[in-house]
C-alpha cells in the first residue's frame, strides 16, 4: 500500500506541474478558469494523498521506485518543445495522460481499500475517494474534450491556410 500511495502522490505531483506549466503558457485564455479549478483541486488531491500515506506508515518525504518511475514521467512530458501555435495542444495533451493515469490510480485505490486491514487508514481511503473520484472523471472528460477542440481548431486553421495558398498560386 506504501508503495502505491507513493506513486500517486508521484502522480499528483506531476498534475500540479503541468497545470501549472498549462496556466504559464497558455495562449487560449479561455481555458484558464477551468485549468485553475483543476489545479486546485489537484493540489488538495497531493494533501490527500500525503494523509494516506503516513496513515498507511509511508512518508511523502521518502522517494519509492514507483514514485520515482512516476517523477521522470512527469519530467519527460515537461521536457518536450513545441512550436508556440501547439503550447496549448501539448500542454493539454500531457494533462490528458496525467489525468488519465490519475484517474486509473484513484480506481484501483477504491478497489484495493477494501482488503485494508487498518481501519482508520480505510476510512481515510474512503473519505479520499469519494472526493476525488468525481473530479478526477471531470478531469480527464474535460481535457479529453478540449484536446479534441483544439485539434479540431488546427486542422481547421491548416485547411484554410493551404487553401489561401492554393488561391494566390491559382491567381
Amino acid at each position: 500500500m506504501i508503495e502505491f500511495l507513493s506513486g500517486m502522490l508521484a502522480v499528483e505531483k506531476g498534475g500540479v506541474t503541468l497545470y501549472e506549466k498549462a496556466l504559464n503558457d497558455l495562449m487560449d485564455e479561455d481555458l484558464r478558469e477551468q485549468l485553475d479549478e483543476f489545479l486546485e483541486q489537484t493540489r488538495r488531491h497531493v494533501e490527500l494523498c500525503e494523509e494516506m500515506l503516513e496513515r498507511a506508515g509511508g512518508s511523502a518525504a521518502e522517494s519509492t521506485p514507483t514514485a520515482e518511475a512516476a517523477e521522470a514521467k512527469a519530467s519527460g512530458l515537461m521536457s518536450v518543445e513545441v512550436p508556440r501555435e501547439m503550447t496549448d495542444f501539448n500542454n493539454i495533451q500531457n494533462l490528458v495522460l496525467a489525468e488519465t493515469v490519475d484517474n486509473w490510480n484513484w480506481d484501483r485505490l477504491s478497489e484495493m481499500s477494501k482488503m485494508v486491514k487498518d481501519r482508520e487508514l480505510r476510512s481515510a481511503i474512503g473519505r479520499a475517494v469519494r472526493e476525488v473520484a468525481r473530479q478526477e472523471r471531470r478531469h480527464v472528460d474535460w481535457n479529453t474534450r478540449t484536446l479534441a477542440e483544439i485539434a479540431r481548431q488546427m486542422l481547421t486553421s491548416h485547411e484554410a491556410k493551404s487553401d489561401g495558398e492554393e488561391m494566390r498560386e491559382e491567381a
